[in-house]
């Protein structure tokens, strides 16, 4: 699908201003992301580049700090296999969100520290999201089915590493049903 024309327009406003002073140097990495990304993060804040610039200066750098770039299906192997998080690609919200279903019922501390839901979160998001600009400009749903859960699927760690990520980190519109 082709970026609609204010998209472009705030496309290139947000160009311009990553490569004024002082952002241009103190991330000048922010310069050379491609043009996906930075659509993807000016859907996620309504093509608002103050917003958009703010949420770059949270995103890039966590990606960088977490070492969760360019993850792959085999990265994350055993967490898909698990069936923890669940993209339901062809399911809808009645606001045409895509669904991600967490089931905590499958997630045991022993086994996974929270930073792998992070990164299998962020690996679904990605296929959903990065792939579909429609999908970006109307967001994702999170639907947390806690039912069959025990306190031996619960780490205190896990919903704030995962709600960070979600509502601070990751660039999409969301909507999140306990």
């Amino acid at each position: 699908m082709i970026p609609l024309e204010a998209e472009l327009t705030s496309l290139a406003l947000l160009r311009d201003v990553l490569q004024q002073p002082p952002l241009s140097v103190q991330f000048p990495h922010f310069q050379s992301l491609p043009d996906d990304t930075l659509l993807l993060c000016l859907r996620a804040r309504r093509l608002d580049t103050t917003r958009t610039v703010e949420l770059l200066k949270r995103y890039i750098p966590w990606l960088e700090e977490k070492k969760i770039q360019n993850l792959t299906a085999l990265d994350l192997k055993n967490e898909l296999i698990s069936s923890k998080i669940r993209l339901l690609p062809q399911a809808r919200d009645k606001e045409g969100r895509i669904i991600i279903v967490a089931f905590p019922r499958f997630y045991f501390p022993s086994e996974s520290p929270p930073i792998n839901i992070v990164k299998l979160l962020k690996y679904l998001l990605d296929k959903a999201l990065l792939q579909n600009p429609e999908t970006q400009r109307v967001g994702f749903t999170v639907i947390v089915d806690g039912s069959n859960t025990t306190m031996a699927n619960f780490d205190r760690k896990l919903p704030g590493a995962v709600l960070d990520a979600i509502t601070n980190r990751y660039p999409g519109k969301k909507k999140i049903t306990l």
